[in-house]
């Protein structure tokens, strides 16, 4: 009994996070540049943090500002907008984020990881870069897919490992459930700060 009721609220996340997705792939045509790691703009920016570093060494001007210093910083202030509470929070719904968060504490307690674990968990961090990266290469539709396949997944198993093992779970999960469906409803989403809509 105690399965099926987890079989249970697993496909309730899974028909929740559906329709997050659908909302997404109706809204939105493609992500915004501030999800891309783009160089070009470098050379300005370079040229603009050298010239307010007036009675400098030059050694020092040139060790922290340069191409390559630059460019990780790029890719690092980029990458870490994935995981972003506001972009989190629009991608996908309460009971989404809850069991992604169950499944990192499940992931981490765990003494003994398995390579299924680690797969995921090393997929969960790389996948941004074929955002930041590929967007031009990679259709939007297959960019947003895996993004919802590898989170949801990660997002389920979450779900499940809880409802085993926690006596309060079902309480938990049907109230981020109605909160979830209720934020959709009721929610004006502004998905402007990271994706182009369609015009209405």
């Amino acid at each position: 009994m105690r399965k099926k009721i987890t079989l249970l609220f697993v496909l309730i996340a899974l028909a929740i996070e559906a329709v997050y997705l659908a909302f997404w792939l109706f809204h939105c045509k493609n992500f915004q540049e501030i999800l891309h790691v783009d160089f070009k703009p470098l050379a300005l920016q370079l040229q603009g943090e050298t010239s307010q570093d007036y009675g400098l060494p030059l050694l020092v001007v040139r060790v922290f500002h340069n191409k390559l210093v630059d460019s990780f910083l790029l890719i690092i202030k980029t990458y870490f907008r994935f995981w972003d509470f506001l972009f989190l929070g629009e991608l996908f719904p309460f009971i989404g984020g809850f069991g992604i968060l169950t499944a990192g504490y499940y992931f981490f307690a765990s003494k003994t990881k398995r390579i299924s674990h680690w797969t995921f968990f090393i997929l969960f961090l790389l996948l941004p870069f074929l955002e930041l990266f590929s967007y031009s290469k990679t259709p939007f539709l297959i960019r947003i897919g895996l993004f919802y396949i590898v989170f949801a997944s990660i997002s389920l198993l979450g779900i499940w490992k809880f409802v085993l093992s926690q006596k309060w779970a079902l309480l938990i999960l049907t109230v981020l459930a109605i909160i979830s469906i209720w934020w959709f409803l009721i929610a004006d989403f502004n998905l402007a700060t990271f994706c182009y809509q369609y015009p209405l």
